[in-house]
Protein backbone atom coordinates (compact mmCIF):
# COMPACT_ATOMS: atom_id res chain seq x y z
CA UNK A 1 0.00 0.00 0.00
CA UNK A 2 1.26 3.44 -0.82
CA UNK A 3 0.76 6.44 1.42
CA UNK A 4 -1.89 8.82 0.11
CA UNK A 5 -1.14 12.51 0.62
CA UNK A 6 -4.82 13.32 1.23
CA UNK A 7 -5.01 11.01 4.22
CA UNK A 8 -3.67 12.29 7.53
CA UNK A 9 -0.41 10.87 8.75
CA UNK A 10 0.28 9.58 12.25
CA UNK A 11 1.39 13.00 13.48
CA UNK A 12 -1.73 14.65 12.08
CA UNK A 13 -3.91 12.11 13.87
CA UNK A 14 -2.06 12.63 17.14
CA UNK A 15 -2.48 16.40 16.93
CA UNK A 16 -6.15 16.03 16.02
CA UNK A 17 -6.76 13.64 18.93
CA UNK A 18 -5.19 15.95 21.48
CA UNK A 19 -7.11 18.96 20.17
CA UNK A 20 -10.48 17.18 20.25
CA UNK A 21 -9.91 15.20 23.43
CA UNK A 22 -11.21 17.92 25.80
CA UNK A 23 -14.33 18.30 23.66
CA UNK A 24 -14.96 14.55 23.59
CA UNK A 25 -14.33 14.24 27.34
CA UNK A 26 -16.66 17.14 28.00
CA UNK A 27 -19.44 15.64 25.89
CA UNK A 28 -18.99 12.21 27.44
CA UNK A 29 -19.05 13.51 31.00
CA UNK A 30 -22.06 15.71 30.22
CA UNK A 31 -23.95 12.73 28.80
CA UNK A 32 -23.08 10.61 31.82
CA UNK A 33 -24.25 13.33 34.22
CA UNK A 34 -27.53 13.68 32.36
CA UNK A 35 -28.07 9.94 32.14
CA UNK A 36 -27.53 9.09 35.78
CA UNK A 37 -31.03 10.20 36.79
CA UNK A 38 -32.60 7.01 35.49
CA UNK A 39 -30.10 4.87 37.39
CA UNK A 40 -30.63 6.92 40.52
CA UNK A 41 -34.40 6.56 40.23
CA UNK A 42 -34.28 2.78 39.87
CA UNK A 43 -31.34 1.89 42.09
CA UNK A 44 -32.46 3.93 45.08
CA UNK A 45 -35.89 2.29 45.00
CA UNK A 46 -34.35 -1.17 44.62
CA UNK A 47 -31.73 -0.64 47.34
CA UNK A 48 -34.21 0.72 49.88
CA UNK A 49 -36.72 -1.94 48.83
CA UNK A 50 -34.17 -4.62 49.68
CA UNK A 51 -33.57 -3.03 53.07
CA UNK A 52 -37.32 -3.04 53.68
CA UNK A 53 -37.55 -6.65 52.53
CA UNK A 54 -34.89 -7.76 55.01
CA UNK A 55 -36.57 -5.82 57.82
CA UNK A 56 -39.92 -7.44 56.97
CA UNK A 57 -38.28 -10.86 56.83
CA UNK A 58 -36.49 -10.32 60.14
CA UNK A 59 -39.63 -9.10 61.92
CA UNK A 60 -41.95 -11.55 60.17
CA UNK A 61 -44.30 -8.80 59.00
CA UNK A 62 -46.25 -8.29 55.83
CA UNK A 63 -44.32 -6.37 53.17
CA UNK A 64 -45.10 -3.02 54.77
CA UNK A 65 -41.45 -2.02 55.18
CA UNK A 66 -40.63 -3.27 51.69
CA UNK A 67 -43.34 -1.11 50.13
CA UNK A 68 -42.63 1.87 52.36
CA UNK A 69 -38.88 1.89 51.77
CA UNK A 70 -39.35 1.33 48.02
CA UNK A 71 -41.71 4.29 47.84
CA UNK A 72 -39.34 6.37 49.95
CA UNK A 73 -36.43 5.57 47.60
CA UNK A 74 -38.46 6.44 44.51
CA UNK A 75 -39.82 9.71 45.93
CA UNK A 76 -36.39 10.72 47.24
CA UNK A 77 -34.71 10.08 43.89
CA UNK A 78 -37.48 11.86 41.96
CA UNK A 79 -37.17 14.87 44.26
CA UNK A 80 -33.40 14.92 43.82
CA UNK A 81 -33.73 14.77 40.02
CA UNK A 82 -36.34 17.55 40.04
CA UNK A 83 -34.22 19.95 42.08
CA UNK A 84 -31.10 19.14 40.04
CA UNK A 85 -33.09 19.92 36.88
CA UNK A 86 -34.31 23.22 38.30
CA UNK A 87 -30.74 24.18 39.22
CA UNK A 88 -29.49 23.38 35.71
CA UNK A 89 -32.26 25.47 34.17
CA UNK A 90 -31.47 28.45 36.41
CA UNK A 91 -27.76 28.21 35.51
CA UNK A 92 -28.63 28.12 31.80
CA UNK A 93 -30.94 31.13 32.18
CA UNK A 94 -28.20 33.10 33.94
CA UNK A 95 -25.68 32.20 31.22
CA UNK A 96 -28.16 33.18 28.50
CA UNK A 97 -28.86 36.53 30.16
CA UNK A 98 -25.12 37.21 30.48
CA UNK A 99 -24.52 36.34 26.82
CA UNK A 100 -27.38 38.58 25.71
CA UNK A 101 -26.06 41.46 27.80
CA UNK A 102 -22.60 40.97 26.31
CA UNK A 103 -24.04 40.88 22.80
CA UNK A 104 -26.01 44.08 23.43
CA UNK A 105 -22.97 45.87 24.83
CA UNK A 106 -20.92 44.82 21.79
CA UNK A 107 -23.60 46.08 19.42
CA UNK A 108 -24.31 42.68 17.90
CA UNK A 109 -27.93 42.75 19.07
CA UNK A 110 -28.83 45.99 17.23
CA UNK A 111 -28.80 44.51 13.72
CA UNK A 112 -30.11 41.04 14.52
CA UNK A 113 -26.65 39.48 14.64
CA UNK A 114 -26.00 40.02 10.89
Amino acid sequence: MSADASQPGPTDLAEHATEDAPVADSLTSKAMRQGNGSYELVLSAVALGLVGFFIDRRLGTVPIFFLGFTLLGFVGAATSIYYRYRHQISVLQEETAALRATARSNGAGSNGGR
